[in-house]
């Protein structure tokens, strides 16, 4: 569990100055740390749910280049990392979708979109670090959740209405 906690960590560092992280590898970053979060323990989920969490944040608000350390995202209007991506911009919706893909479904291959363990539910520990993730997202986006919580809100209470995260019974 220390290498995950580990290697959360220091992707967590390189999202600054590596914006293909948060841009053309998101799918590929979000599922490594679905993944992950499954079998992990207390310190290791903290640890890769903020990277998740920050990793979504960072699409809707990119970091300064050199940013300011552990003072949290600092933000200009014009981002030279975001100049620099050819990738196209990742809306707020399609962010939410990912957090709600791995809550429901747990560790799955964006691409090819199958389950990659082969288990019908998802693991409870999976659930809990992508819980996380939407506590840091929010902590990393106050501001700009003020201007959206109606949107916010309605993925939120679509995510509570859905039936699929309710144990079987």
């Amino acid at each position: 569990m220390a290498v995950r906690t580990s290697a959360a960590k220091c992707i967590l560092q390189m999202m600054q100055s590596a914006p293909f992280l948060y841009t053309t590898e998101l799918e590929s970053l979000t599922s490594l740390c679905f993944r992950a979060l499954d079998g992990a323990d207390y310190d290791g989920r903290i640890a890769i749910a903020k990277l998740l969490g920050i990793a979504v944040s960072y699409t809707q608000r990119p970091p300064t280049p050199g940013g300011g350390k552990g003072k949290g995202i600092m933000i200009t209007s014009s981002s030279s990392s975001s100049k620099n991506s050819s990738a196209k911009p990742v809306s707020l919706e399609e962010c939410l979708s990912i957090l709600m893909t791995g809550f429901l479904r747990g560790a799955t291959s964006f691409l090819k979109g199958e389950i990659i363990k082969g288990s019908s539910g998802v693991n409870r520990e999976v659930r809990v670090g992508v819980t996380h993730a939407y506590v840091s997202f929010i902590e990393q986006w106050a501001l700009p959740l003020e201007k959206n919580l109606e949107q916010f809100t309605n993925h939120v209470l679509e995510l509570v209405a859905n039936p699929k995260p309710l144990p079987a019974t």
